[in-house]
């Protein structure tokens, strides 16, 4: 028997969408789900599950990963333009169901950490534990909600503008001549999602999240962000954790907004430490 990890490729549909997912593991779908945890990778604004291309070959041989694409997304449709925080834990909600998962380690990165947080919120006795990365979630202080509107407004001003090879706001400013060919990879998966509904910044912005209510969840927390992340500032971030009796909080040296992107070893360290420590039962 083949006991090398799989490629399941899955399309969902939800309505009038369909959402594309991928689940490595071994063989069949059913194949050890009761003995296999399972990480779910939330990806960001700019990216799709192709992002996730240093993590997925890491994790595969300790658990099984499903990365999937949130509406308008790599290969997910957002005919109806319905696309929103909210919708995007509904969606995971099928793709979880649909797979059989039962409970998982979430990780969301950026845009995908309202996709993860809102989903421990709604569904909390099936995660087992829960990663925001370069993300708040939803969670602000006015420190945090300002460093996210001023990037918001960068973005929007040179929408118009053609891309200057390699740079990008989601990467630390040095990544470009540090690692060139990556940083053009980074460009060019976000190419990949024709449907990106416009607005999915502003709807970002309004998705606010109670930190009260996150502090309340019994569900340990990892926020995991690089240490030159402009989007959402360390400082900001450690005032949200100090409020969360569950969470911790790991900066990675060099990186900006996309520390498992830019900095993928010293990422995959600190998430696997993190999902070691709260496996089963």
């Amino acid at each position: 028997m083949n006991r090398e990890p799989c490629i399941h490729r899955m399309s969902i549909d939800v309505g009038t969408e369909r959402l594309y997912a991928e689940l490595i593991g071994h063989n069949s779908l059913s194949e050890a789900s009761e003995m296999t945890e399972t990480i779910v990778l939330c990806h960001g604004v700019g990216g799709n599950h192709a992002s996730w291309f240093q993590q997925v070959p890491y994790f595969a041989s300790h658990f099984r990963v499903l990365t999937w694409d949130q509406r308008g997304f790599g290969n997910s449709s957002n005919k109806a333009g319905l696309a929103s925080p909210a919708q995007a834990v509904t969606d995971l909600r099928a793709i979880v169901e649909k797979a059989n998962l039962g409970r998982v380690h979430l990780v969301g990165q950026s845009m995908g950490g309202w996709a993860a947080l809102g989903y421990a919120l709604k569904f909390p006795g099936d995660v087992r534990s829960l990663v925001l990365s370069d993300s708040l979630g939803g969670m602000f202080t006015d420190s945090s909600r300002a460093a996210l509107d001023a990037h918001v407004a960068a973005r929007n001003s040179a929408a118009s503008l053609p891309p200057v090879l390699g740079t990008n706001a989601a990467i630390a400013d040095d990544f470009v001549k540090r690692r060139p060919a990556l940083a053009f990879l980074f460009q060019q998966i976000a190419s990949f999602s024709p449907a990106v509904p416009p607005d999915a910044l502003s709807q970002l912005r309004r998705a606010e999240v109670s930190i009260d209510a996150v502090a309340a969840l019994e569900i340990p927390m990892l926020f995991i962000l690089g240490d030159c992340d402009h989007v959402f500032p360390p400082e900001a971030a450690r005032d949200i954790v100090a409020r969360i009796p569950q969470a911790e909080l790991t900066l990675v040296a060099g990186a900006g907004h996309s520390a498992y992107f830019e900095r993928p070893e010293q990422f995959n360290r600190a998430l696997l430490e993190h999902l070691t420590a709260h496996r089963g039962p």
